[in-house]
């Protein structure tokens, strides 16, 4: 009786083990793809200043989504926009 209960618990016991193994060489192989995508700090290059930051952000968007901003920038840019925005602060000051 007791060699089959050992058999039995190493059979419930291998799948176990071998899911063991497979997550370890999943986590190996995880760690050596993160440590290629690493850029050394020596070499990365940080703007100079905010607007470098969005300008490099908005570099990287699809087309599409550079040509929403470029709309927006435009109209919030035009004086009746403007108008309109300081017409209502006015207001909106006024009323309080």
């Amino acid at each position: 009786m007791v060699g089959s209960s050992s058999a039995s618990s190493y059979q419930l016991l291998q799948p176990l083990a071998q899911m063991a193994r497979f997550a370890a060489s999943v986590r190996s192989a995880s760690k050596r793809a993160m440590a290629a995508r690493v850029t050394p700090i020596e070499r990365l290059e940080v703007p100079a200043t905010v607007q470098a930051v969005l300008a490099a952000r908005i570099d990287r968007l699809p087309e599409r989504e550079k040509r929403l901003l470029h709309v927006a920038e435009y109209t919030f840019k035009h004086p009746l926009t403007q108008e309109v925005a300081l017409g209502s602060q006015l207001k909106e000051r006024a009323a309080r």
